[in-house]
C-alpha cells in the first residue's frame, strides 16, 4: 500500500509542475509578448486627454461652416471636401492611391470597397438623419463623447443634432495610428453653423 501512495503523489506532482509550466508558458506568448497589462486598457468612460502641444500647433486647421465643426490636421496631410457629405484626409504619399480606391467606393455612413488595402487613410463621415451605430465603448476628449467601434477598421463617432460625424482608419492599423487619430479628435469641437 506505500508503494501506491508514493506512487499516486509523484503524478500529483508531475500534473502540478505540467500545469505551472503551461500556465507559465501561456502567460508569457498571450500577455507578457503582446504588453498585455491592465495598466495599458482605459475604462470604457475615462476620458482620454493626449495632445501633444507643441506638435498640434503647427497642424493646420479644417473648418466646416454648413456642418459646423472644426478640427485640425497633421499640416502635410491632404484635404479633398468636395465629396458628397465627407471630407477626406490623406497623407501627401497615399495621395493617387487613395484618390483611385475611394473612386471604386460607395458613398454612405461607411465605406463598402472592394479594392486592395493602400495604407492608413482617414476618413471623415457625416451624415443627417443616420441612426446610431452600436455602441461598442464610449471615449472623451475634448469633452465630446465619442463611440469606439473596431470591425475591420477602427472608428470612432459622435451624433449632434441628427448629424453622425464619423472618423474612420481601415484595417489594418496600429496602436501609432490609433493614437494620431486619437490627437486629431482631441481638436475636433463644434462650431456655429
Amino acid at each position: 500500500m506505500d508503494y501506491n501512495k508514493k506512487s499516486i503523489w509523484k503524478w500529483i506532482l508531475l500534473y502540478l509542475v505540467i500545469g505551472a509550466i503551461a500556465y507559465g508558458l501561456i502567460y508569457y506568448f498571450f500577455f507578457y509578448k503582446n504588453g498585455y497589462s491592465p495598466q495599458n486598457y482605459q475604462s470604457n468612460s475615462q476620458t482620454q486627454t493626449q495632445n501633444n502641444d507643441s506638435e498640434i500647433a503647427s497642424w493646420k486647421t479644417y473648418k466646416n461652416n454648413e456642418y459646423g465643426f472644426e478640427i485640425k490636421i497633421p499640416d502635410s496631410w491632404l484635404i479633398k471636401d468636395n465629396l458628397e457629405n465627407k471630407v477626406f484626409f490623406t497623407t501627401n504619399e497615399l495621395e493617387n492611391k487613395a484618390q483611385k480606391n475611394y473612386e471604386n467606393c460607395q458613398k454612405g455612413i461607411y465605406e463598402l470597397c472592394n479594392t486592395e488595402f493602400i495604407g492608413n487613410v482617414l476618413e471623415f463621415k457625416y451624415n443627417e438623419n443616420y441612426t446610431w451605430p452600436s455602441q461598442l465603448s464610449k471615449v472623451t476628449l475634448n469633452q465630446i463623447e465619442w463611440t469606439k467601434d473596431i470591425i475591420g477598421a477602427i472608428s470612432y463617432s459622435t451624433k449632434q443634432k441628427d448629424v453622425v460625424y464619423s472618423f474612420t482608419i481601415p484595417d489594418p492599423f496600429d496602436d501609432k495610428t490609433e493614437s494620431l487619430l486619437i490627437q486629431i479628435l482631441s481638436t475636433f469641437k463644434f462650431t456655429p453653423k
